[in-house]
């Protein structure tokens, strides 16, 4: 199948770190991803990311939940792929469409 990755696994888990807190992990590994058969350039390199993210939520009664995280915590070179040439055999975007590099995100959630 034409760009898309050959193979990819994700692993999750949430661990419950005190009353309240809570820790969650997420990785992600793709392989490389395969080109169109038109398409000249080598398959792209996969990649494997982490994402931590540390949680505060009262379940019970609380109103007011908080979370700070970080995505793609070791700057991988996430890509996916541009489109095959065109008729004319150009490729109009050559390396590719970057994804996200690392970012820090912060999250406040209130119940009414």
């Amino acid at each position: 199948m034409s760009n898309a990755p050959k193979q990819f696994a994700f692993l999750r888990g949430d661990y419950l770190i005190g009353s309240y807190w809570y820790l969650d992990s997420q990785i992600r590994w793709i392989d490389k991803w395969a080109r169109d058969i038109n398409d000249p350039r080598p398959a792209m390199d996969g990649y494997t990311t982490v994402d931590l993210v540390l949680r505060r939520k009262d379940i019970r009664g609380g109103n007011t939940n908080f979370a700070f995280g970080i995505r793609n915590v070791f700057d991988a070179d996430v890509r996916y792929p541009s489109p095959s040439p065109d008729t004319s055999g150009i490729v109009n975007v050559p390396n590719d469409l970057p994804g996200a590099g690392r970012f820090v995100f912060g999250e406040v959630r209130y119940k009414f």
